[in-house]
């Protein structure tokens, strides 16, 4: 429609713009009434989609009575100061279950002596953050006894001279901390290991008995070997750590595991020539590899496998005259694992120690897998006592160091030399106690290189040797990928692009599926560039070099931004490392300082470095030198542990918090500990989570009983959804006689019908007659007056306490309640055949076709506006014209007047 216009003739005078719309709006009267139809379809329709709008929220609880997951709902109720909370879920089972806080989980952190200022020189070195490699392994409770563990309990101890203490294992979770205890207690007892047992000394000085006892029923003793007593000063538990044909293949080389490659991975060749090939891949214990050994197709007999003295024993019965030997085959790395990598001209090959002693580490770990020649080693302290000490036998680590505290001279003198695992854990301190000068501390290799091998050897006026980082091998080609990225979590799936030195490319994809790092080091090995990976040289991760021989760099690089390459740390360029160009994928954080750097530069590098721990400046308020370097990791727990070697840049870094995992008991006093490295712990007993807050003394009881929330929550939604139709109806439906005013659905029948319709879902039975429940009021739905629905939580309470199984037949049960309600629902709301849709698309087409024609109108009124414009226009034209002939023949007039006149 044409725009109101504003026209006054020039020459008439008249309004004409005004003339010609009222002209046009007294035409448009019909246009106006079908705007009016118009518009009051438009409300109808928006009243409609108010209407069903509600109705689709209230559908959806409706459908949510229908859903499994409503009746499976479940909370758990516990004591105050129960130290812990709990997570109930569809999948928990009702019942009560017994747990205890014992300890929260820690992060580690350390922190360094005190600089003046953040910008004070650090000096040249290298800053190492390791994350593992510990040479004195923490050896869990569980992993005694062939895997049955040690029951808690509290056990008595009485020393030599009578007195007597009560110590409480019940919280002790690792061998170190029931050493720890004993050695606590009020006795002059001392806890130490030796191999695989646990040894009590005395130190009292008395002349009784050394005793100990299990008290209140408990068995701690007995599991942990110790309970009896002796006269002597020594208590020598039996063996309660050892290889047995339950051993794990995750337990073997100190934790490393073995890693069985695709196909066979062991050969066994007998002294007659037999190649017996074995594969282990579906080998989860040391017995079922004895197992596979014995069974193995091409064995026959010939050679036999077992289980002696924790070594795994071949013995072959061909007689043959050749050698019995033992290899990996492709690129499986199990004989090390398994102690056999060794040839032996004769029927038996014994292997070596499968496991190191009590919370020690196997020599042929040390130096990244390199291991040690054992032999013999000569010792003398300052004072001048001198002893040889035979540890050519020696197979783990405690052997040395009790060997050389044990050691004495030829006349029965005792060294004074003390040899321990150092502050970091990672090396080996021997210290000379006797305080005399008269000697250099001396320690040199006699035969083997031992000494030199474990960093030694010294003949110097000192008064101790540190061996230094002894490089324990911790990363093997069976290490998983589930916790080795920097952060603790899983290396990421993805790939990664490897250029060499000649310009070769190859992308290494590493799959979810995938879970070793041997895998990632043979995909690497068989890829068409001149790369060949392994194992690094300091235990701790991979190391790739290049064998190209090219010019260009060597360099890796992550595809689709993804990461798997950083999470390996093998990302970037990599380095001339003697001539050859090499990527240490080190998990320890690695930082070169020069002369230059300040703390503040140190910490940026650290951080820049990405690995498992955030480096930042404290200052501690000190009015000298109050700025430390801040260590701290970013695992949680016990694996998060870190020791440092500051490459003797004297940081002074101690540990503020050690790394520590959650413990939470299972049952009673006497139920099994687990460990999570955050505080919760998930799929518990009863399908709980929980998660401790603050260690207790006494376990407390969790009530775990179904939770009918989520049905109440959902039959409150229906009531609060069908009220507010019943509103919305009641607004939209009104009819008011006395103002003769009414709603935009009044009389629609439209509405009736939904009404009448939802007004039949309440006021219905269900079930069968001899259901206990089949009315609303049943559980506590009634319709009131007003025809709104109302609520009462207790009775349905009472309900469903009297009869669940009732509650739910009457709302979820075959033609219950949630099945005739979705259907009436989806018969009103659904999108394509419901009821409201069926209004809305023919109040769509009415509005339409009352468009289509008010645009036609529009048109013809356009049309008519402008005819009656260009009349006007005429007309203007007209008297314009009238008005000149008139002046004209007025002029003429007055010409002729003047000549007559003249």
């Amino acid at each position: 429609m044409s725009s109101v216009t504003t026209t006054t003739g020039l020459i008439s005078g008249l309004d004409t713009g005004a003339i010609i719309d009222a002209l046009v709006n007294a035409e448009r009267a019909p246009v106006r009434r079908l705007e009016s139809r118009k518009t009051n379809y438009e409300s109808q329709q928006a009243a409609f989609d108010s209407l069903q709008s509600i109705l689709l929220t209230m559908s959806t609880a409706v459908e949510s009575l229908g859903n499994n997951a409503v009746y499976n709902t479940f909370k758990g109720t516990i004591p105050e100061n129960a130290g812990f909370s709990v997570t109930a879920s569809s999948s928990s089972t009702p019942g009560d279950y017994t747990f205890q806080s014992i300890r929260t989980a820690a992060s580690h952190a350390a922190i360094s002596s005190g600089f003046a200022s953040t910008s004070q020189l650090v000096g040249e070195g290298t800053f190492v953050i390791g994350t593992g490699g510990e040479i004195d392994r923490e050896l869990t409770l569980n992993e005694l006894n062939g895997g049955a563990g040690v029951r808690a309990g509290t056990i008595g101890l009485t020393d030599r001279s009578g007195v007597t203490a009560e110590v409480d294992l019940s919280k002790a979770y690792t061998v170190q901390d029931v050493l720890s205890a004993i050695n606590d207690a009020s006795t002059s007892i001392t806890a130490t290991t030796s191999g695989g047992q646990i040894v009590l000394t005395d130190t009292s000085g008395g002349a009784g008995s050394l005793s100990v006892a299990d008290r209140s029923g408990g068995k701690a003793a007995v599991d942990l070997g110790i309970l009896g007593s002796t006269t002597g000063d020594t208590l020598t538990g039996s063996e309660v750590y050892a290889a047995t044909e339950n051993l794990t293949l995750g337990q073997l080389d100190d934790g490393n595991g073995l890693y069985a490659a695709a196909g066979d991975d062991l050969r066994i060749t007998a002294r007659d020539g037999t190649n017996i090939d074995v594969d282990l891949s579906t080998a989860l214990t040391v017995g079922e590899v004895v197992e596979a050994i014995n069974d193995d197709a091409e064995n026959g007999g010939k050679v036999t496998a077992s289980i002696s003295d924790g070594r795994i024993v071949l013995s072959d019965s061909t007689g043959g005259v050749g050698d019995l030997s033992a290899s990996n085959l492709g690129t499986a790395d199990v004989v090390d694992a398994l102690g056999i990598d060794s040839t032996v001209s004769a029927d038996t090959l014994t292997g070596g120690r499968l496991l190191a002693g009590i919370n020690s580490v196997l020599l042929r770990n040390l130096n990244a897998g390199a291991g040690v020649t054992a032999g013999t080693i000569s010792l003398t302290d300052r004072a001048g006592n001198t002893a040889a000490i035979d540890l050519s036998a020696a197979e783990s680590l405690d052997e040395v160091l009790s060997a050389i505290n044990a050691a004495e001279t030829a006349g029965s003198v005792k060294l004074n030399l003390v040899a321990e695992v150092d502050d970091a854990g990672t090396g080996i301190t021997i210290r000379d106690t006797s305080g005399s000068t008269v000697s250099n501390l001396v320690i040199s290799d006699t035969s083997g290189t031992l000494a030199a091998d474990l960093g030694l050897t010294i003949d110097a006026a000192e008064t101790s040797i540190s061996s230094g980082n002894l490089d324990r091998q911790y990363v093997g080609k069976a290490t998983s990928l589930d916790d080795y990225a920097p952060d603790g979590g899983r290396v990421s799936a993805g790939s990664f692009v490897i250029t060499d030195s000649s310009g070769a490319t190859a992308t290494i994809s590493v799959t979810s599926g995938d879970e070793t790092i041997g895998q990632i080091i043979d995909r690497i090995n068989t890829a068409s560039v001149g790369v060949t990976a392994s194992l690094n040289d300091t235990g701790d991760g991979l190391k790739l070099e290049d064998t190209a021989g090219g010019t260009g760099d060597f360099t890796i690089t992550e595809t689709n931004g993804g990461s798997t390459a950083a999470d390996l740390r093998i990302r970037g360029t990599a380095e001339d490392i003697g001539g050859t160009l090499t990527f240490e994928g080190r998990k320890a954080i690695v930082v070169d300082t020069d002369e230059t750097d300040t703390l503040e530069s140190l910490v940026t590098k650290i951080n820049a470095a990405s690995g498992g721990a955030t480096a930042s400046i404290v200052d501690d308020g000190s009015q000298f030198s109050p700025f430390r370097l801040s260590l701290s990791s970013t695992v949680s727990g016990a694996n998060g542990r870190f020791f440092i070697d500051d490459g003797g840049l004297g940081l002074n870094v101690t540990t503020t918090s050690e790394g520590t995992d959650a413990l939470l008991r299972l049952g009673g006093s006497s139920g099994p500990l687990i460990t999570s490295s955050t505080n919760t712990f998930n799929d518990l007993p009863g399908g709980i989570d929980v998660t401790v807050s603050q260690p207790t003394d006494n376990p407390a009881t969790v009530s775990i009983t179904a939770d009918p929330g989520a049905i109440k929550g959902a039959i409150e939604q229906i009531v609060s959804s069908y009220n507010g139709f019943i509103d919305g109806y009641g607004e939209l439906t009104r009819f008011d006689p006395e103002t003769n005013s009414r709603g935009i659905l009044s009389g629609s029948n439209t509405a009736l019908r939904i009404r009448s319709r939802m007004d039949s879902l309440f006021a219905r039975t269900f079930g069968d007659s001899t259901d206990s429940i089949r009315s609303f009021a049943s559980i506590g739905l009634t319709i009131g007056a007003n025809g709104k629905l109302a609520f009462d939580s207790e009775r349905f309470d009472e309900a469903n306490a009297a009869d669940p199984d009732a509650v739910r037949e009457f709302l979820d049960g075959t033609d219950g309640f949630a099945d005739v309600g979705e259907e009436l629902l989806d018969g009103l709301t659904d999108p394509f055949t419901g009821l409201f849709q069926i209004e809305g698309r023919t109040l769509t087409t009415n509005i339409e076709s009352l468009t289509n024609r008010i645009d036609e109108l529009d048109v013809r009124l356009d049309l008519r506006r402008e005819r009656l414009v260009a009349q006007f226009a005429a007309m203007e034209a007209s008297i314009s014209s009238i008005t000149s002939q008139q002046q004209a023949l007025a002029g003429l007039a007055n010409l002729q007047f003047g000549q007559s006149s003249g």
